[in-house]
């Protein structure tokens, strides 16, 4: 049972006896390889699967975290574009205004326009970047909604303290000019 082409070959003379017989142990080899490997496959097809299940979770958690991140970045977009559409017109001026952030106390000069809406509730202060920059009311509750953390001082009508903290002190006005 040989190969008619080796056999071709061989009477050619074009390739020798051993050359024949290398080629056929190659064929035996490969095709016992063949035999033998049959139990391995399913082996190797399971360590497939699992290596692109994987990799279909990782690439699945990957695309999560962009797609967070792509979000909060719109957030803070829309927060900076209703920060600056809805800042008091002309608030500078010279009256400081004090408030408390983060435990500091900071200070924003405003008009005395401005200064009467921050404290009557019909403004607030907000966190544009580095800066403290006045918004009206309707602005805030915006900004409430997207993120709380933005608005750092608003003195509301309806938030008003249950005078718990108060220790039977009378309380200060926030017009109080220090």
């Amino acid at each position: 049972m040989n190969n008619p082409f080796q056999e071709q070959l061989l009477k050619l003379g074009l390739v020798d006896e051993k050359q024949v017989k290398k080629a056929r142990q190659a064929s035996r080899k490969k095709k016992g390889r063949k035999g033998r490997g049959h139990a391995a496959v399913p082996e190797e097809a399971e360590a497939a699967r699992r290596r692109q299940e994987e990799k279909r979770q990782r690439d699945r958690e990957a695309n999560l975290r962009r797609q967070e991140e792509r979000k909060r970045k719109e957030l803070r977009a829309q927060v900076k574009q209703i920060v600056r559409q809805g800042c008091l017109r002309n608030w500078e001026g010279e009256l400081p205004y004090r408030f408390v952030v983060d435990g500091k106390i900071r200070t924003i000069h405003l008009g005395e326009e401005a200064r009467r809406q921050v404290v009557g509730g019909r403004a607030a202060i907000v966190r544009n970047g580095d800066r403290h920059v006045p918004v009206s009311a309707a602005t805030a509750e915006k900004l409430l909604e997207r993120d709380a953390s933005v608005v750092v001082c608003w003195h509301r009508e309806g938030a008003s303290s249950d005078g718990s903290d108060d220790d039977g002190y009378p309380p200060v006005p926030d017009d109080l000019v220090w």
